[in-house]
């Protein structure tokens, strides 16, 4: 009801479902790639969010970038950016009450940035501007920019 994953029930990927419906028990190669990413065509500078939902709420509002989305905080890696080497790059990690995930995504940054043609950059708009109380909820940018 407020375009939140319901974080009790997990995703199914379709590997779980061929394992499922086919009883198939071998091993499936699965390598996931960052949300939107087929767009890289694309020569906008890119702007990747942890959840898909904020990458198309951001893609409609801010489209001079092209929003990507990690899946999650713990989804990104430095192997992920690899693509996108020669971009110019803006992560926007989810705001919280210790800044753990704005300290994730600068390590992350900073071992992608070794190998691309232009630095990683985070964002600290959520980490400098959010309240204590929008950290406890543990917001993201479109949380932020536009509330209720």
């Amino acid at each position: 009801d407020d375009c939140h994953r319901d974080k009790q029930h997990h995703p199914t990927w379709a590997s779980a479902l061929l394992r499922q419906h086919y009883g198939y028990d071998g091993e499936i190669p699965v390598d996931r790639c960052l949300f939107g990413l087929h767009l890289l065509p694309s020569t906008k500078s890119v702007a990747i969010v942890e959840s898909e939902k904020t990458a198309v709420i951001m893609s409609e509002r801010y489209p001079q970038y092209l929003w990507m989305a990690a899946g999650g905080l713990s989804m990104l890696t430095a192997e992920k950016l690899r693509p996108l080497s020669d971009r110019h790059v803006i992560l926007f990690p989810d705001t919280d009450p210790d800044g753990r995930a704005f300290g994730h995504w600068q390590q992350i940054a900073r071992e992608a940035s070794r190998h691309t043609l232009y630095p990683v950059y985070v964002s600290p708009l959520l980490e400098q501007h959010a309240t204590p109380e929008q950290k406890a909820a543990k917001i993201d940018i479109v949380d932020f920019l536009f509330p209720n």
